[in-house]
């Protein structure tokens, strides 16, 4: 909780020195997708035809993304987010062995970003970078049929994260109209002990603006 409030005091104290004569703020709402990487989960080898395969420790969930912007200038403005994520999947299946697992969490996202051309154009290219805090638990588990051919389930640890990551969000956006535009951006994140997420999302931002 104390790293969230730090990255929303960090915001406030951008948008405190932004210099736009217009725009009060920026709301967005949208829709994305997250990949985590958990090294720590329990993932073995599959061995198929005697060849050995890596299972993979890559993990999705879905959710809403919301957020509140800044402009500090026409090509330059600071962005707040939140978004959840939640997610499962079968990672696989050999006779009665089943491999799954469930993912839950959330991520604050705090960027300073510019957009590439002028403010004139409808089609706009943003690259922006800053902290991320990251928070999920990831359950595992797995199922099979005994020698007696009785069902049986079995849970792993639960896993749980909590990290700030360093963060870079290239992305496009489209002005739909006067104050409102369209926009997929893809936030790439990681933590100083190596963890990597991605977050690709799209979005819709509506500025409210006052006469200045």
């Amino acid at each position: 909780m104390k790293k969230i409030i730090t990255l929303v005091f960090i915001f406030f104290s951008l948008a405190s020195h932004a210099q736009n004569n217009t725009e009060i703020i920026a709301v967005k709402v949208g829709y994305s997708s997250t990949n985590v990487i958990i090294k720590e989960a329990n993932s073995p080898d599959l061995n198929l035809f005697v060849f050995s395969f890596f299972s993979g420790n890559t993990f999705v969930g879905e959710g809403l993304e919301v957020g509140i912007s800044k402009s500090i200038n026409p090509n330059v403005f600071i962005e707040l987010g939140y978004s959840n994520f939640k997610g499962g999947d079968l990672r696989y299946k050999i006779n009665s062995y089943e491999r799954s697992y469930t993912l839950n969490g959330f991520q604050v996202p705090i960027s300073i970003n510019y957009l590439f051309r002028k403010e004139e154009k409808k089609l706009r290219f943003n690259l922006g970078a800053g902290l991320q805090y990251f928070e999920s638990t990831l359950n595992e588990f797995e199922s099979y049929n005994n020698t007696s051919n009785v069902p049986e389930e079995n849970q792993f640890p639960t896993i749980n994260i909590s990290e700030v990551h360093f963060l870079i969000r290239p992305g496009v956006q489209y002005r739909l109209l006067r104050n409102l535009t369209a926009a997929f951006v893809v936030k790439v994140s990681l933590s100083p002990k190596g963890r990597y997420t991605d977050n690709p999302a799209i979005s819709v931002k509506y500025a409210l603006t006052r006469k200045g």
